[in-house]
């Protein structure tokens, strides 16, 4: 519990060599770097945090070993505004519940694999919206995954993805918004057994549009809502 105000003029406003959990507290943090810059584990459960970071804003990265590099978020309400990433893991990264609201980014949340289950989620990116990477994993390791939970992306114009993944996705639940010139990227396999999804207002209202929209992972784009209903309608 408590408030903590942090202002880093020179670098990372909370740096930690190994982990770090935070449970509880209202925190106010802006920073020249990274606002959380955290090697191996970072776990955030039940915070309230306004974060403005001109490099990445909630990071844990560790390019050594694959194996950590993890972050956990639930219970939070954050607000985020960052130069690069908002939400980075170079390893696995979960989101529970909580609401959180990248307002500004590069890349809105990444990691090696990102797993949402629950929470509110809202992002704006200059580049990709929700990126699983990470270049040295195998693409066996690397997945979007999403159980429950909203999710609301927009991407800015060029060669972005609201959704992209160096591996796979799987969308079992929840309901994903998304805006942009594409839906989804992969490099893997992509599987849909339930949820909802809408891409640029247009809802796709059954299972198999959906699914083809993960397979094909350009729909709908910006040559009309209508052309690529029927290009999705013509392979379902």
């Amino acid at each position: 519990s408590g408030t903590l105000n942090i202002d880093a003029k020179k670098n990372n406003g909370i740096k930690a060599n190994d982990s770090l959990h935070m449970t509880g507290g209202t925190y106010k943090i802006s920073s020249v770097g990274d606002a959380f810059n955290v090697n191996d584990e970072l776990n955030i459960t039940g915070t309230t945090m306004t974060i403005e970071a001109e490099e990445d804003a909630v990071k844990v990265d560790n390019d050594d070993d694959t194996s950590v590099g993890t972050m956990y978020l639930s219970d939070n309400t954050m607000t985020i505004k960052a130069g690069d990433d908002g939400i980075h893991a170079s390893g696995d990264l979960i989101i529970d519940s909580g609401t959180y609201k990248v307002e500004k980014s590069t890349e809105g949340i990444e990691g090696k694999s990102v797993t949402i289950n629950g929470g509110n989620i809202d992002v704006y990116a200059t580049d990709d919206g929700v990126n699983a990477a990470n270049a040295n994993a195998s693409q066996s390791e690397i997945v979007f995954k999403m159980t429950g939970g909203t999710l609301n992306v927009e991407v800015g114009q060029g060669d972005t993805d609201p959704i992209d993944s160096n591996g796979d996705i799987i969308v079992s639940g929840g309901t994903i918004n998304l805006t942009g010139q594409s839906g989804f990227d992969f490099d893997g396999s992509a599987t849909y057994t339930g949820g909802d999804i809408t891409i640029n207002k247009l809802r796709l209202k059954t299972q198999c549009l959906a699914a083809v929209a993960l397979k094909v992972a350009v729909v709908p784009k910006v040559v009309g809502n209508q052309v690529a209903l029927e290009e999705v309608t013509k392979e379902s």
